[in-house]
């Protein structure tokens, strides 16, 4: 039987892993069986990884996921991913089995922080390699403004393009017997993938059960078609994009049984992200990207103005041609999500949304782009078993139980923007895409500006590195697109680009005050940023200046520890019948085909609040399956 105390790492195991953490932001690298180099199972679980590489098919399933947090990252309201995580660890839990992986999971968070410093040596930057250019000028000479898509020396253009081995499964004649809804939704979905309440914990009905209904239509999700060049072109066209299109990396070596496909339409700071089931778009000139930070907007126009240029934007694309629902409850970041529904069903996530500034323009839109077919029915319990089996406290698989705070806790930011005509120095991993025409040149955006001039030898650097670099050089505004004319570049340790201190305000100039007393100046600070405030900065140094380019307040919610919830209640105001779309991208291929797993899943919602004397209140949402296998 596990013991209470050692669900957490001990102290020395702290003070090693510390040790190491350290070690590796200073340069130096510990080697298996060095001082320093972490004992134990950890160290094992390194040694593993560093001989470990990801398939292709496992990175275009990561990037998709990434850009798609990135952009909607908002959707869902939780506390930190370190919060979170030990909440749900110290949630009362009476299986056995799920408290002996508990000491697991803490290991799995220690590797990951060991993975996190080691990704240099896990993928090798050039930076022993490479030679070291010059120490950058603080005025940058201004080089002849050329299209930031005719380098001098074009790379290898990719292969055409690669014919697809795709024959859609047999749509099933009878719904399928469905999988218990931890299983459908995934380990850890929710917060509590064991459906278990937390202990002492009781929860009271504010409104009625509804009827609800007998039976409910099982719908089958269908295979996505690849998506084809030529399909890409005229998707291009419709979004009204004048768009040259770009291969993600792994699509230059993608083959006839990968079925997944994705192109990249560009044109000027525009860019249309486009996968066989969904489509993202995103205007650098109205919504920069800074490392995915979120944060309410000011001064938006009207909800249901908004809501109003939100739907004409889509429908003028050629989309929402379905029943849906308008959801304004994430409007203070200007999204506006749209929800299908089937038979008067909500699926309950968002299959669109659009991105509104206070301007009123669309800067952002995402569609998922998946279809149904309807293929028979379920029968469906009653709300009064759902709620019986959720009071009754007793672990259960077609459970699913989250909670999270009312307010969302991301911390507010500044952005760097370039004015036109000043010189800029960037930090940071730009992002290269080959051309999918034959013979044109890549396009290479960097920190929301798009590089222009000779990019020969960071083109050639590029195709084998994908690490940090330093790119300095004039920012241009260059028929609508903002540009960098690059005049020089370096590797850069990443190790180096972070920066903990507090905002000065003084009339000779503004700077950061790091722990260790010094002062580095801060060019460009917006006029909104507090002086005597702790930050933290992403950047570089340029002798005693921090070029920085993302600076962001300290977290509220950091170094708190998860909420007592002894005193609690949760009082359930909402219980609707909804259908469920459980992921397929985490899944194995033939997992992801079985029809079992690519059925809507209807459950009971069950929401509300948990009012906590000790605390800040917390929003509470359970699901309960809603089918009753035979």
């Amino acid at each position: 039987m596990m013991i209470e105390n050692q669900s957490r790492p001990s102290a020395k195991e702290l003070t090693e892993l510390t040790a190491y953490l350290t070690a590796r932001q200073r340069g130096v690298q510990p080697t298996p069986g060095e001082p320093g180099f972490p004992p134990g199972l950890a160290g094992e679980l390194l040694k593993l990884a560093e001989n470990t590489k990801p398939s292709p098919d496992f990175v275009a399933r990561l990037e998709l996921q990434l850009r798609q947090a990135a952009e909607i990252g908002v959707h869902t309201s939780h506390p930190g991913w370190l919060s979170a995580l030990w909440q749900s660890f110290n949630l009362h839990e009476r299986k056995t089995t799920m408290k002996r992986l508990i000491p697991v999971a803490l290991i799995g968070i220690l590797l990951l922080a060991i993975l996190w410093v080691s990704l240099p040596s896990l993928f090798p930057s050039a930076t022993q390699t490479q030679v070291v250019l010059a120490t950058p000028p603080t005025n940058t000479p201004v080089p002849t403004p050329l299209s930031p898509l005719t380098p001098t020396v074009v790379p290898p253009t990719p292969q055409r393009p690669v014919a697809i081995d795709f024959t859609p499964q047999p749509i099933p004649a009878n719904p399928p017997i469905l999988p218990s809804l931890v299983k459908a939704l995934g380990a850890g979905f929710g917060g509590s993938g064991g459906g278990n309440l937390p202990q002492g914990l009781p929860v009271s009905l504010a409104t009625e059960l509804p009827a609800g209904l007998a039976e409910v239509t099982a719908y089958y999700r269908l295979e996505n078609t690849p998506l084809t060049l030529e399909e890409a072109n005229q998707i291009a066209a419709q979004w009204g994009l004048e768009a040259a299109l770009y291969l993600p990396a792994w699509m230059e070596s993608i083959s006839p049984d990968q079925v997944e496909r994705s192109y990249i339409a560009v044109d000027g700071m525009q860019d249309l992200s486009m996968w066989n089931g969904e489509l993202s778009y995103m205007d650098l000139s109205i919504f920069p990207i800074y490392a995915g930070h979120q944060y309410p907007q000011m001064d938006l126009p009207p909800s249901d103005q908004a809501a109003a240029t939100a739907t004409h934007y889509l429908t003028d694309r050629g989309y929402l041609d379905y029943p849906y629902q308008v959801d304004l409850s994430h409007y203070d970041y200007g999204l506006v999500n749209f929800y299908r529904s089937m038979d008067n069903l909500r699926i309950d996530s968002p299959m669109a949304y659009v991105k509104i500034d206070p301007q009123g323009q669309v800067g952002a839109a995402w569609i998922n782009r998946e279809d149904y077919q309807s293929i028979g029915t379920y029968p469906v319990v009653s709300a009064q078993t759902a709620w019986d089996l959720l009071v009754a406290g007793q672990p259960s698989d077609q459970l699913s139980i989250s909670y999270y705070p009312t307010h969302d806790g991301n911390p507010q930011y500044w952005g760097r923007v370039y004015p036109n005509g000043q010189t800029a120095h960037l930090f940071g991993a730009p992002t290269i895409v080959q051309a999918a025409a034959s013979g044109a040149a890549p396009y290479i955006q960097f920190n929301n500006l798009v590089l222009a001039g000779d990019l020969s030898s960071l083109i050639e650097y590029l195709h084998t590195n994908q690490g940090y670099i330093h790119a300095w050089g004039e920012a241009q505004d260059v028929n609508d697109t903002r540009q960098l004319q690059l005049a020089g570049w370096e590797p850069f340790d990443e190790f180096s680009g972070y920066f903990d201190g507090t905002v000065r305000r003084a009339a000779t100039g503004d700077f950061l005050e790091l722990s260790d007393g010094q002062k580095l100046s801060l060019p460009g600070l917006p006029a909104d940023v507090p002086g005597d405030i702790p930050i933290y900065a992403e950047g570089g140094r340029v002798g005693d200046t921090l070029e920085w380019f993302i600076l962001q307040v300290h977290s509220a919610d950091e170094g708190q520890i998860p909420p007592d919830l002894s005193l609690a209640q949760a009082v359930i105001d909402k219980v609707e019948l909804v259908y469920l779309a459980p992921g397929l991208s985490d899944l194995p291929s033939e997992m992801a085909l079985d029809p079992a797993n690519r059925m809507l899943v209807p459950a009971w919602s069950f929401s509300g609040h948990i009012t906590n004397v000790n605390g800040a209140n917390l929003i509470y949402r359970a699901y309960v399956q809603a089918i009753a296998n035979p």
